[in-house]
């Protein structure tokens, strides 16, 4: 399986939500090969992070064409 697939496998859950989203994730992974595409009309995976340097005094900002923002 994929690098973030094991990540979701190793993750430990700190309750009982995050325990059942952690299974309904990794089954969903197993289930459909493109669970990272939009073009699956069901559910994909996104992400975003914010990024800062070290003394958190900048951050990096990125232009989205998408959403023109």
């Amino acid at each position: 399986m994929s690098f973030l697939y094991e990540s979701i496998k190793n993750y430990h859950p700190v309750n009982q939500q995050e325990k059942a989203d952690k299974e309904l994730m990794l089954r969903y992974m197993e289930e459909n090969t493109n669970y990272l595409l939009r073009e699956n009309q069901t559910a994909h995976f996104s992400a975003s992070l914010w990024t800062v340097n070290r003394e958190r005094t900048a951050t990096l900002m990125v232009y989205h064409n998408i959403y023109n923002s």
